[in-house]
């Protein structure tokens, strides 16, 4: 269900900043896209919410303030290229890692600095297929594994970031 709001009310002080509706000074998209993840959290199922960039909010009231900023012309481009820089990030882990790839934590995750022969030897994959994985699941976005240690001592080991994922998969 959308929320019924008239642009001009939201600017002429008729609505107030709300859970659903944020008020930005500037464009920032990593502001902007944690606001997004905020509303994406519908537990009420109201629809979404509305983002109003170069708008400031009054202190203690949360009503806009006039005049509203404008955003230059010669920044949008710009803008839209950070937001669709953002919007390619935006992949669920589980749709990005396939069976092998979750051996291939599962592996890391029961061995630490385990190395790469050891892992062909425990996972029915080739080489080639190790190293794209590998080379994936360290690699940004991802960043689940990294590798630790000198090539003769070190091997791999799970990020932070990896072990919670690991635990996600166990539950």
């Amino acid at each position: 269900m959308a929320i019924p709001v008239n642009i001009k009310d939201l600017l002429h002080k008729c609505k107030i900043e709300s859970t659903r509706i944020e008020f930005k000074t500037g464009c920032n998209p990593n502001k902007i896209y944690r606001t997004i993840c905020v509303f994406a959290n519908d537990f009420d199922n109201i629809g979404g919410g509305y983002i109003t960039v170069g708008v400031q909010e009054e202190k203690n009231t949360g009503i806009t303030q006039r005049p509203v900023t404008d955003v230059p012309i010669e920044e949008f481009d710009k803008i839209q290229r950070d937001m669709i820089g953002f919007n390619h990030k935006i992949e669920p882990l589980n749709d990005a890692i396939n069976n092998n790839a979750r051996l291939v934590l599962l592996a890391i995750s029961r061995t630490p600095l385990i190395k790469r022969k050891l892992l062909l030897d425990n996972i029915d994959i080739s080489k080639a297929t190790l190293e794209r994985i590998l080379k994936q699941l360290s690699s940004e976005p991802l960043g689940l594994v990294e590798y630790q240690g000198s090539l003769k001592t070190g091997g791999y080991v799970l990020t932070e970031k990896g072990k919670s994922f690991v635990e996600s998969m166990n539950d």
